[in-house]
């Protein structure tokens, strides 16, 4: 989030208990070809208009050879992720994100009782 105050993570050490450490980035080049992607501290989620969606690991591979987006243990995780880069894209208009096949996916992956 841009703006933030992170005075008592300078002060204590510590980010506040409520600070949702997320990052979004995005690939260049043309829409048909771009991907767009989100990283937590364990977790990166990346989308592409002509791929499967990667939901990568980083604890437990931090190489990133091992897909785990259809693992049940990790709907969840697919969820929460696929919600942000959402939230992300229409509140900066990132037009990676707006792509319809990306939002069609990340739609599902983030609805109430629905599978990843």
């Amino acid at each position: 989030e841009e703006g933030r105050d992170c005075s008592e993570l300078l002060i204590s050490g510590k980010a506040p208990t409520d600070w949702n450490d997320i990052v979004f980035f995005r690939q260049g080049g043309k829409n048909e070809e771009a991907w767009v992607g989100a990283v937590t501290q364990q977790y990166k989620l990346v989308l592409s208009s002509d791929d499967k969606p990667w939901l990568y690991d980083l604890a437990e591979d931090a190489d990133e050879l091992v897909n785990y987006y259809d693992k049940p243990e990790c709907k969840d995780v697919v969820k929460a992720m696929s919600q942000a880069l959402i939230d992300y894209g229409q509140k900066y208009k990132d037009p990676r994100v707006l792509l319809p096949e990306n939002m069609k996916r990340l739609k599902k992956a983030a609805s109430p009782g629905k599978s990843a």
